[in-house]
C-alpha cells in the first residue's frame, strides 16, 4: 500500500507530495531535507490494518488536497533508484520482490505476501518477547512465564505461518533472528555451527573447557551487550531497513540507490557501537579455531587469550581466524575507519554523501548513505548469527 499527502515545510513553506509505503510495523518514521531551506522534514506513518495513515511530525505541516507540490518517494523496506525519488507511479515494492522470489519462504497452499513473508510484523513488540525470554532464562525458575512467551511468541508467528511450532527458548531465539534476516543469517550461523559441532565431536575436552571458560567468564556480559545493541538496533529499524534486503542478499550491486528517509542522527553512532559489539565476542571464534587448529582453546599461536582480549585492537580481532572463512565471514564487513568515525561521532552527511575522519592522519573519507546503511545491517545479522552460535556452546 502507498499513501499520498500533501505536506509543506513548516520553516519556509515548501510543498511536497509524500508518496509513502507502507511497511509491517504500526509506527515508522520518516525524515527528508527540504530541498529550499535544507531543513530535515519528518512525518510518522501509523498504521492499524487494513487502515494507514501519516501524520505530519519535526518541521512539516499537512496541507489540502490543492496543494501538491515535488513528489517524495519513502518506504521503510526498500531503497529506490537515484532518478525514481522524485517521480510519480513508483512502487519500489514491485522492483523488489523479483530480488526475493528465489528465496522467500512460502506457505503451501496459501496467497503469498511477500510484505509479511519475507520481514517480520510489529517486529518491535516481537523483539519485547524475544528479550523477555533472554532476561527471564537468564534469571532461572521462570519457567511458566517463559513457556508463556513462547507461546504468545508461536501465536503471532502463526498468523503468517500457521505450521509454526515452537518447543523452546532457543527455538524462539533462533526463529526471531532467521525471520528477521534470512538467508543471510543461516548463512553465516550454519558453517560455523558445523565447525562447533566438529570440535565438540573430535576434542571434547577442549570443548568442555572452552565452554566452562565461556559461562564463567565471558556469557554475562556478552549477553548484556547483545541485548543493548539490538535495543538500539529496534530504535532505529525502520532507517536500516531501507537497505536490508540487500544485506540481507549480499547484494553489494548499490552504486546507484538511494533512500528516501535519511534520518541520519539516529543512525550514525550505529556502525561504531555494532563494531564494539561484534568485535568484542571475536574471542570465541578465536578459540574455536585454536582447538581445529590441534592447539587448546586459549594458545593462540603467539599469544595466550589472556593477552589477545587484553592487548589486540578490535581492529585486528579477526587476524587469528583470518584463513579459516566459515568463521571470517563474520568480520567480512569490518571498516576500522569507518568505526572510528562513527564511534567518535567524527561523521556528518551532505545529501546522499556521509564524510568521517579516519583515526591517526584524520583524513576525510565519503561512503554513499546508502551504504553506510547497508554495512550497519550487515554486521547486525553478523551480531545475531553469533549469538546463536554462543548458544549452541552455552545455554543461557
Amino acid at each position: 500500500m502507498v499513501i499520498r499527502e500533501n505536506f509543506g515545510c513548516r520553516t519556509c513553506g515548501a510543498k511536497y507530495t509524500v508518496r509513502v509505503g507502507v511497511g509491517t510495523d504500526r509506527h515508522e518514521m520518516h525524515s527528508f531535507d527540504c530541498l529550499e531551506c535544507g531543513l530535515p522534514i519528518s512525518i510518522i506513518t501509523k498504521s492499524d490494518p487494513p487502515k494507514a495513515w501519516v501524520v505530519p511530525d519535526e518541521n512539516a505541516v499537512m496541507n489540502d488536497e490543492s496543494q501538491s507540490g515535488i513528489i517524495i518517494n519513502l518506504h521503510p523496506n526498500f531503497a529506490f533508484e537515484r532518478e525514481e525519488v522524485h517521480q510519480e507511479y513508483i512502487f519500489a515494492s514491485l522492483a523488489y520482490l523479483t530480488k526475493i522470489a528465489d528465496v522467500i519462504k512460502k506457505v503451501p497452499g496459501n496467497h503469498q505476501d511477500a510484505a509479511f513473508q519475507f520481514d517480520m510484523p510489529n517486529a518491535n513488540f516481537m523483539w519485547g518477547i524475544a528479550k523477555g525470554v533472554i532476561i527471564l532464562k537468564r534469571s532461572g525458575g521462570q519457567e511458566k512465564k517463559i513457556q508463556k512467551l513462547i507461546n504468545d511468541y508461536e501465536r503471532q508467528r502463526r498468523k503468517i505461518f500457521p505450521d509454526t511450532h515452537i518447543t523452546d527458548y532457543k527455538e524462539l531465539l533462533y526463529n526471531f533472528f532467521d525471520s528477521l534476516f534470512y538467508p543471510k543469517f543461516e548463512k553465516l550461523l550454519a558453517p560455523s555451527k558445523k565447525l562447533l559441532s566438529e570440535v565438540k565431536e573430535k576434542y571434547p575436552e577442549q570443548f568442555q573447557a572452552l565452554s566452562k571458560y565461556h559461562r564463567d567468564n565471558l556469557q554475562q556480559e556478552n549477553i548484556n551487550r547483545y541485548i543493548s545493541i539490538f535495543a538500539d538496533y529496534f530504535k532505529i529499524r525502520t532507517d536500516l531497513n531501507q537497505m536490508i534486503v540487500h544485506s540481507r542478499l549480499d547484494d553489494i550491486d548499490i552504486q546507484n540507490k538511494v533512500v528516501g528517509s535519511k534520518h541520519f542522527d539516529v543512525v550514525k553512532l550505529f556502525y561504531g557501537q555494532a563494531f564494539e559489539t561484534l568485535t568484542s565476542h571475536f574471542p570465541i571464534l578465536a578459540c574455536i579455531n585454536n582447538i581445529l587448529s590441534n592447539r587448546d582453546f586459549d594458545q593462540f599461536q603467539q599469544m595466550t587469550l589472556n593477552k589477545y582480549i587484553k592487548d589486540v585492537e578490535k581492529a585486528k580481532m579477526s587476524n587469528p581466524f583470518s584463513d579459516r572463512e566459515e568463521l571470517f565471514a563474520y568480520a567480512k564487513y569490518l571498516d576500522s575507519t569507518l568505526r572510528n568515525g562513527s564511534h567518535h561521532a567524527s561523521m556528518w552527511r551532505e545529501g546522499e554523501i556521509i564524510y568521517y575522519r579516519s583515526g591517526g592522519s584524520g583524513e576525510k573519507r565519503e561512503m554513499p548513505y546508502s551504504m553506510y546503511l547497508y554495512l550497519c545491517n550487515e554486521l547486525i545479522i553478523a551480531i545475531a548469527a553469533l549469538f546463536c552460535l554462543e548458544l549452541e556452546l552455552n545455554s543461557l
